[in-house]
């Protein structure tokens, strides 16, 4: 199994345990995202909307958050291994 980050594509044996984790709960984040926007596109309640909106949000924050975790372990890693 393997994720894609960006341009930077990686295969989760190749990873540390805590990467594996983090990665996996991307994955799942991008699911929930585009479950989100494509219930987006077919709500007509303005309520339903809003909330939609906010759910898509916090998931995008999210992602974002993890994004620089992943970022930061692989820098971590880079600088461990150079040395």
């Amino acid at each position: 199994c393997s994720f894609r980050l960006g341009r930077l594509y990686i295969r989760l044996t190749e990873l540390p345990g805590g990467q594996v984790n983090l990665h996996i709960a991307r994955a799942g984040l991008i699911k929930d995202q585009t479950r989100l926007r494509n219930r987006a596109k077919t709500q007509d309640m303005s309520v339903l909307k809003r909330q939609t909106k906010a759910r898509l949000t916090l998931v995008e924050r999210q992602i974002a958050e993890l994004d620089v975790e992943i970022a930061t372990m692989i820098a971590a890693q880079e600088n461990t291994a150079r040395t």
